[in-house]
């Protein structure tokens, strides 16, 4: 008897435990997919690295990638520039040429997506080709109709490789149509001898101005995402990059200003010639800078003609004494 019981407890023991195991791979299995698939990819290049096989891109990748593009006028072509290559850094290279096809998917009903080739090849480092370990294709984004502020448009950019192993790397694009969110006004009144161009800038994100690393020109950044930046990729990033432009004939710059001296270090104005009683005199007439994020600041300028008053909202419109833009 006593053996039976030990027995039995020992069957019921193995019944639960096998019972548990399931349900707690079910749940892992159900928590976990996209772990799974991360862990997936991971191993898969793991192994095609192994093999000496590299199959990379500045704009896609293995794993998925999206990317969302903000302020496009919705208008215009947008174009990606896509480069590809087969290097695991500057030391391992790919030996064999790598064969890919490109396609896209998903695409939304209002643009229409072309691309400057549907295949191509990355030839390896023991191949007779002049340009080794890269190639690149290019993504062309046609607006079937004007798009309005706010919509957004959206498709699925694939690249494949075929031999001599498969990979895929993609990315998913989001195109948002808007304008930047920036407003400006003048503060002035008559008999007083400057005005302050006043310009607030109520986005919460950068962009990225130059290229580098995964990141394309005009990618959006978080404010945390832009902070674990190094320096040097910070300066190629901005929020917002305004450039005002006037007349020397009606106000002219304070030099002493912080704005006008960082422009001017950074070659950032621009320069025009007046002629008075004979004489030629050069004066600045515009100059860009940049605003950061949920950031107010103000340009002061001093009037010729001291009675003037040349107040101004751009939320209200009218006659501006400066032309300011913004990117």
């Amino acid at each position: 008897m006593k053996n039976r019981r030990i027995t039995g407890r020992k069957k019921i023991s193995k019944v639960n435990l096998i019972t548990m195991i399931v349900v707690i791979l079910i749940i892992v299995s159900y928590f976990t997919s996209s772990f799974g698939r991360y862990a997936l990819n991971f191993v898969n290049d793991f192994y095609l690295r192994s093999k000496e096989f590299y199959f990379y891109s500045n704009k896609l990748l293995a794993t998925g990638k999206t990317v969302t593009i903000n302020d496009w006028p919705g208008t215009d072509d947008y174009y990606i520039s896509v480069e590809m290559n087969s290097r695991e850094n500057n030391i391992l290279v790919a030996r064999d040429n790598i064969d890919y096809n490109i396609s896209y998917k998903d695409v939304s009903a209002d643009v229409q997506i072309f691309l400057s080739k549907t295949s191509g090849t990355i030839y390896g480092s023991e191949s007779d080709s002049d340009v080794k370990n890269t190639d690149s294709f290019e993504v062309r984004v046609h607006p079937t109709r004007a798009l309005q502020n706010g919509e957004a448009v959206y498709f699925t950019l694939e690249a494949t490789s075929t031999s001599p192993y498969v990979k895929t790397l993609s990315a998913v694009y989001t195109l948002v149509v808007g304008k930047a969110q920036l407003t400006y006004k003048i503060i002035d009144e008559p008999g007083q001898p400057y005005f302050d161009v006043d310009i607030t800038n109520a986005m919460e994100s950068y962009k990225v101005g130059t290229a580098f690393g995964s990141y394309s020109v005009g990618e959006e950044l978080t404010v945390s995402a832009y902070e674990a930046l190094s320096d040097e990729q910070k300066a190629l990033c901005y929020s917002a990059r305004v450039t005002i432009n006037f007349n020397p004939n009606t106000c002219v710059m304070d030099i002493t200003d912080s704005h006008y001296i960082e422009a001017a270090k950074n070659s950032r104005t621009t320069t025009t010639t007046i002629n008075k009683g004979g004489n030629t005199y050069t004066y600045v007439n515009g100059l860009t800078f940049d605003v950061n994020p949920l950031t107010s600041t103000s340009v002061r300028f001093y009037k010729n003609d001291v009675t003037q008053d040349y107040t101004y909202s751009s939320v209200e419109g009218g006659t501006c004494v400066v032309n300011l833009t913004s990117i």
